[in-house]
């Protein structure tokens, strides 16, 4: 079995043993209820085994493996999605009363995703029947969605759909709707084809989840479409993204395609098409919130699946809201060992002009502030505490909000009130420049290793920042330097190098003959995802179907020379050559004689000839006195019904010898002319 299938299974078998089970039953009269949700929410569905009671349906599947749900539908139109196993193949059937039946489809195909949109009224209950088409039953994920859910495009970030829970996701993408990227501050990063059928969600963090969890999911195409992603933040708003803090954007060859997303041992924070699929997990804090853009690169319909995993996946926050714009920085985490008092050092960012900032501790109150409605204050911590202590600091601009949580814990273990543990290492992602633009390169910071996050940045001594991302820098060394939230620093030396040299060539020059088809398809170090377009220089040239066109046929019939050249999704171009030389095929035929009796064999005199001649310019024929008695201009040779049927002004004409002039064009040679002698025979 091929390595890839093998891992889809798994993964699938992962999302099945991870997705709480709602109970199931063979019995329409105690189907178990489905919620209708904007989004697909999956429940966990098995056919196996549920047989002691059969509804028969208008499609068929075996019924015999059946189970039951019910929805009270809240639109006009109700969609319901199936994700069926490999070795699966789910029908769907839709009953009123559990004994009238308005739709059914007879099964997705194995291992495919499938759906069924019914139109329902708002209120009232309908039941699903799942069946497997073939015998012996299976496992599969369900939801139910509202149908307004569809027309919503989520194909922007002002429209990300917000995470609720770590369940699966099903999403057949749409868009790519308003350009994101358009704006000055927002940076596509690995992601060079931008959005073409995409998914906007917006993630964050419960502020009662412990520090420094790890964050991963896997996103699994239907079939083996390429999907990409980007992750954004944290807390940064719609118009202000900055660069990813993950991407990946690898080819559909990748080792883990058509699987991609965060964790299997990835270190990388981000990958372009030489890419493995797999980037490293978010490492994240409580209350920080982000941006996930998972989009289609092949731009067609196929759905994906998107499973949630790490330690942080149980604490993604329902109630969460996309930023507005504001943020508020609590600082932190800090560790005391005896202080009664800690110094806060909060922060905001985003306001202009009057906004209100307010302090609160866990259970809502005050009275542990010097002052609750600045920034930096004194904090009097509660006598003898062991739990660590949870202190909201939150900014309020017309009201646009946004709340981040400083932890204090109680650490004796070194004489320092402060621990530093070191930062042992980070990872990074250096993108060098492209051609057109001597400021296009970038560098990204990615997993940390060690060390106490926050963490901050900063390179070739300027102020350090929160954005793990340094843009619009040109070819160099570039010292960077990474702090924690304690102040331990690590620093290293990076080379910013020019853009890779990119090999294209169209291959060896060929030989051929006349009238023989030649397909020539580039060679190029690039994959084709980061290939723009192929434009090919030749007459003769077949077009191809869609872009980006790496092969193209001709038919050449005279020797000449093909070029091609290649751009690249940044502009950069890059040409080559090949020299195909034709051998002529000019040759002709003209028969000696020929005899119109209308036996149906040689019956007309005309000219047979190779590929190499394109038409006959003229042919005459005369008598042996010197009288024109046929002539024909710039007709197709080899075609007898065009030629001479021996007759003259409808007459036969006599037995004897004539004498032909014959001038055809050769496409190497030019105009070519015969003449001779032929016999009709009577």
């Amino acid at each position: 079995m091929p390595k890839l299938t093998i891992r889809y299974i798994v993964l699938f078998l992962v999302f099945l043993c991870s997705v709480p089970l709602i109970a199931q039953t063979d019995r329409c009269d105690t189907a178990k209820e489905l919620m209708v949700y904007p989004d697909c929410r999956t429940a966990e569905g098995d056919t196996n085994d549920l047989s002691d009671f059969t509804t028969e349906n208008s499609c068929n599947g075996n019924t015999d493996d059946d189970g039951w749900y019910r929805f009270r539908a809240v639109s006009p139109f109700t969609l319901i999605r199936v994700f069926s196993d490999r070795d699966v193949e789910i029908g769907l059937a839709v009953f009123i009363n559990c004994n009238t039946e308005i739709a059914c489809v007879d099964g997705t195909e194995p291992g495919g995703n499938g759906s069924l949109l019914v139109e329902t009224t708002p209120g009232e209950n309908y039941f699903i029947q799942a069946y497997d088409v073939r015998e012996g039953g299976g496992s599969f994920l369900i939801c139910v969605l509202s149908n307004e859910a569809e027309g919503n495009l989520q194909s922007d970030c002002d429209q990300a759909q917000v995470i609720c829970k770590d369940d699966v996701i099903l999403f057949d993408p749409l868009g790519p709707g308003e350009d994101d990227f358009a704006l000055a501050d927002n940076f596509e990063g690995c992601l060079k084809g931008r959005e073409n059928r995409s998914a906007w969600y917006y993630f964050a963090i419960n502020q009662n989840a412990p520090p420094n969890l790890d964050l991963s999911f896997v996103i699994t195409p239907e079939d083996e479409t390429d999907y990409d992603f980007t992750i954004f933040g944290p807390n940064v708003p719609c118009d202000a993204l900055g660069a990813p803090v993950r991407c990946s954007w690898a080819a559909i060859t990748c080792d883990f395609c058509p699987q991609t997303g965060l964790g299997f041992g990835a270190n990388d924070a981000g990958e372009d098409a030489h890419g493995d699929g797999m980037v490293a997990p978010l490492i994240v804090q409580p209350g920080e919130g982000f941006f996930l853009l998972v989009d289609n690169y092949f731009n067609n319909t196929t759905g994906f699946a998107l499973k949630w995993g790490g330690a942080a996946a149980p604490f993604l926050n329902c109630l969460a809201e996309p930023p507005c714009g504001v943020f508020a920085d609590a600082g932190g985490p800090q560790f005391v060992c005896g202080e009664t008092q800690v110094q806060l050092n909060g922060s905001v960012r985003g306001t202009n002009g009057t906004f209100e900032i307010h302090w609160e501790d866990q259970n809502g109150l005050t009275s542990a502030f010097s002052q609750a409605n600045v920034s930096q204050l004194v904090l009097t911590l509660p006598a003898d505490f062991t739990e660590t202590l949870r202190y909201f600091l939150t900014v309020n601009q017309n009201g646009c909000r946004h709340t981040d949580v400083l932890t204090i814990q109680k650490s004796c273990e070194s004489p320092d009130p402060l621990p530093c543990p070191e930062i042992l290492s980070a990872y990074f992602d250096l993108n060098p420049l492209n051609c057109q633009d001597l400021e296009s390169g970038s560098i990204l910071v990615g997993l940390i290793e060690g060390g106490t996050p926050p963490y901050q940045f900063q390179i070739n001594g300027t102020e350090f920042q929160s954005v793990n991302t340094f843009s619009n820098l040109e070819t160099g060394t570039y010292s960077i330097v990474i702090k924690d939230s304690q102040g331990c620093q690590m620093d290293t030396l990076l080379q910013l190098s020019d853009a890779p040299a990119i090999e294209f060539t169209l291959g060896p020059d060929l030989v051929i003959n006349q009238g023989d088809t030649v397909n020539i398809a580039v060679n190029s170090s690039l994959p084709p995802k980061q290939i723009q377009e192929i434009q090919w220089s030749a007459p003769g040239v077949t077009p191809c179907d869609q872009a980006p066109c790496l092969t193209a046929t001709f038919a050449p019939t005279t020797s000449l020379e093909i070029s091609a050249t290649l751009r690249t999704l940044e502009g950069c171009e890059i040409q080559d050559v090949v020299n195909i030389a034709v051998n002529s095929r000019s040759n002709m035929y003209i028969p000696s004689a020929f005899s119109p009796n209308g036996d149906g064999i040689n019956d007309t005199f005309t000219v047979f000839t190779d590929v190499g001649i394109s038409k006959i310019t003229s042919i005459q024929i005369l008598d042996r006195w010197g009288n024109l008695v046929f002539a024909q201009d710039d007709f197709e040779a080899n075609q007898e019904y065009l030629g001479w049927d021996g007759n003259f002004r409808g007459r036969p004409s006599s037995p004897g010898v004539y004498v032909y002039l014959i001038q055809v064009q050769s496409a190497n040679q030019g105009l070519m002319t015969k003449s001779g002698e032929v016999v009709l025979i009577r």
